[in-house]
């Protein structure tokens, strides 16, 4: 873990899915939250710190709760 703990898990459901980082952000971007896909890719990767708004708009995303995202803590 670097600067968040969720970021991994949402790496996962990304790649669940079989979406691009790019396809990530469009997808964010459509349900409203403006983001590139360097931004994905760095929450993903624990270099950006992750807001509880970023929170919610990718339990929208993947139709997860918060807790999973967070994994246990």
């Amino acid at each position: 873990m670097k600067g968040n703990i969720s970021g991994h898990n949402i790496k996962q459901l990304r790649m669940q899915r079989g979406w691009t980082v790019e396809q990530a952000a469009r997808q964010l971007t459509a349900l409203g939250w403006e983001c590139t896909a360097q931004q994905v890719f760095q929450m993903e990767e624990g270099v950006r710190p992750i807001s509880d708004i970023d929170l919610l708009f990718y339990c929208k995303l993947y139709q997860v709760p918060v807790q999973m995202l967070l994994g246990n803590l």
